[in-house]
């Protein structure tokens, strides 16, 4: 253990240094990964020698984009070395949370006309923060990170800023997320609207007639001028008494109104969780919220321009808003159904097939339907015996009453030609023929050749057969039959 060397922080520091100031580009990190895998671990710490190295190199990114922010003030190269810090934690030269932490500092450092451009950059590697080496690791701090812009940012100035940072929080976290719910459904104190009330006496006091003269102090008056006006909410109606019956003779004020008031009533009449038992409404309350409901509605119908089109697309949202209330009081369970990981079935262990081979045999055997020494192909003047009388022009049986017309009854005899007759056989330079016209012409020269034929279909069977005859005359007993 003596032998072996040991990491100088300040040595260690300046190798990482040199390789990080080298890279040319985002993946140029080859240099960087040597010197990590060749430098070794401490002898104190052995046990923990990456981690250690991880905390040297989260050290010298800190370092260097401290030296860009505050000496050289160059966002450029700051975002570039917060891309390599992305790179070097992908390949475990740095801890995941360091990109987070840099980007908090460096908005802590500078002006809001410069956070701009630098949310920008964050925007844009949204695919990154949400992978689950950095989502896990960082999740709590790009959350501080976005608080804390919009504590700085103003409200009625830095809008659109701010509904940046909110669009990329719903990105960034998924629905269920517990950190951006409202869980206990409470009410935000901190909206409060300032009412205009009407004085209680409009007499002017008549000893104020004359006025005096006074000096005015240009140094007193320029710090209120220039003092800060405190932020405050802009309601979409007035709030002052003496307008509400000509905020009311407006459609679209009366439009507002109406719909804050449909959402109050949702409200009461709703099942919400975390009611307390004081503020359930009895059945006569709620007949009356009921009755005013469905009188709003009719406002709401009655009010141009397409007040019936607009009615029902307001009741349409509040009733999918009764699936949201549903979810909060389950708690906000996760949309995400995760997979059940089961056991493995057991492969069963597969059985022989039977050969299909043989089938209709056996079948036959087994239905007594076979009968050893039966011949179950017919002969050529069994089965042409009829069509060689109806040939004979003795007969006159006109040709559409012949036996050879039957479709069923040319098929079988081709088959029966086919293995008991050469004249299936036809020479390739004869013309083609319809299947009676054929059959005709057979049937004459079977008429010429049938007495001279021996009985070859004749077989005498000496108590057993042969399996292929078997088989092969059972199969054509299907046909037939």
């Amino acid at each position: 253990m003596a032998d072996k060397e040991t990491v100088d922080f300040k040595t260690a520091a300046a190798r990482f240094g040199l390789c990080i100031s080298k890279a040319k580009n985002v993946e140029d990190i080859t240099d960087l990964t040597s010197v990590f895998q060749a430098t070794p671990g401490s002898v104190l710490f052995h046990p923990f020698s990456e981690q250690e190295k991880k905390l040297i190199v989260d050290q010298v990114f800190r370092d260097l984009v401290k030296e860009d922010v505050l000496t050289a003030k160059n966002m450029e190269r700051c975002k570039f070395l917060i891309s390599l810090v992305t790179k070097s934690a992908i390949e475990g030269h740095c801890s995941p949370n360091l990109v987070f932490i840099l980007l908090s500092d460096v908005f802590d450092c500078i002006t809001l006309e410069q956070c701009d451009p630098l949310f920008t950059f964050v925007e844009e590697r949204v695919s990154i923060w949400t992978m689950p080496l950095f989502f896990s690791a960082g999740k709590n701090l790009l959350l501080r990170m976005c608080n804390d812009l919009l504590r700085r940012l103003s409200t009625s100035q830095n809008t659109i800023f701010c509904g940046r940072i909110q669009l990329f929080l719903a990105r960034l976290f998924p629905l269920s997320e517990k950190s951006g719910l409202n869980l206990m459904s409470h009410f935000n104190y901190e909206n409060v609207t300032i009412f205009t009330q009407r004085p209680a006496t409009d007499q002017k006091d008549k000893n104020s007639s004359t006025v005096s003269e006074m000096e005015v102090d240009d140094r007193v008056a320029k710090e209120l001028t220039s003092s800060k006006d405190e932020p405050r909410y802009f309601a979409k109606f007035l709030t002052n008494e003496k307008l509400l019956d000509l905020q009311l003779s407006d459609s679209n004020f009366r439009r507002t109104i109406l719909v804050q008031i449909l959402i109050i009533y949702q409200y009461l009449v709703g099942n919400v969780k975390f009611k307390s038992t004081n503020q359930v409404l009895n059945e006569s309350q709620s007949a009356w919220v009921k009755e005013m409901t469905s009188q709003v509605y009719e406002l709401l119908k009655e009010t141009p321009p397409d007040g019936d089109k607009f009615a029902k697309a307001v009741e349409h949202i509040l009733e999918r808003e009764e699936n949201w209330i549903s979810w909060k009081n389950e708690g906000c369970p996760s949309f995400i159904k995760e997979r059940i990981e089961s056991d493995p079935k057991p492969t069963p262990t597969s059985r022989k097939r039977k050969a299909s081979i043989g089938d209709e045999v056996a079948s036959g055997w087994r239905s007594k339907k076979v009968v050893m020494g039966r011949v179950f192909l017919p002969s050529l003047e069994e089965y042409f015996s009829e069509a060689i009388e109806q040939a004979d022009p003795e007969a006159m049986v006109e040709d559409e009453y012949k036996v050879i017309k039957n479709s069923n009854y040319g098929w079988r005899a081709l088959r029966l030609l086919a293995r008991r007759s050469h004249h299936f056989f036809q020479p390739s330079t004869n013309p083609f023929k319809t299947l009676p016209d054929y059959l005709d012409s057979v049937v004459q020269q079977l008429a010429q050749e049938l007495p001279n034929l021996k009985n070859e279909e004749s077989i005498v069977v000496n108590g057993e057969l042969v399996n292929c005859i078997v088989q092969y005359n059972i199969l054509l007993f299907c046909c037939f039959f």
